[in-house]
């Protein structure tokens, strides 16, 4: 069973470096968040694609699956969640490829905490953001809906009025022509 959100956001740490990974983990429950970890890349996807975390950070170099390919696989299974990857050795080219698999943002080992906690944060304001402006689609595409349902039936009403127009006025026209004296 996993633990109850903490006010902050539920954040995946992700690191085959069980001492990176506590000491991330045990920073970032200190300012809030709830953390699980994972140590190892298959492990995180699996736990990553519940779509039960606001956050993955992950280490980039792991043995067996990777931190670009868990990434990737984010993206597909869970792509509300944002991944935030870590790394030891950053060139541009890391950083390209890193955003490409589907990472929201870059962590360059070593770190200082503060940088870290301004990345986590800025991930999770834009998940916020991109919640509300999807919950804000959904709205619309509700009213939408609602209101195509209106006009239908507004059709539909329309349609039946014009008929009965159109079956008074032929009544309309027999009863002239009825009440019209014959022409001798």
């Amino acid at each position: 069973m996993s633990p109850a959100p903490a006010a902050g956001g539920r954040i995946l740490v992700v690191d085959d470096e069980e001492v990176i990974r506590r000491l991330i983990a045990q920073h970032l429950t200190g300012l809030g968040y709830a953390c699980e970890q994972a140590g190892d890349g298959r492990l995180g996807v699996a736990m990553a694609s519940t779509g039960s975390f606001d956050l993955v950070l992950s280490d980039i170099a792991m043995p067996g699956l990777d931190g670009l390919a868990l990434a990737r696989e984010v993206r597909r299974t869970a792509p509300s969640t944002p991944v935030v990857l870590v790394t030891g050795n950053a060139t541009f080219d890391h950083a390209l490829r890193a955003i490409r698999h589907g990472a929201c943002d870059f962590l360059l080992k070593p770190f200082n905490l503060d940088t870290l906690d301004q990345t986590v944060k800025r991930a999770l304001e834009r998940r916020r953001a991109m919640r509300e402006q999807e919950d804000a689609v959904r709205v619309l595409e509700k009213r939408l809906e609602e209101q195509a349902i209106v006009h239908a039936k507004a059709e539909h009403e329309l349609t039946r009025l014009r008929a009965e127009i159109e079956r008074l006025g032929k009544e309309l026209a027999l009863v002239r022509d009825a009440a019209r004296p014959a022409a001798v």
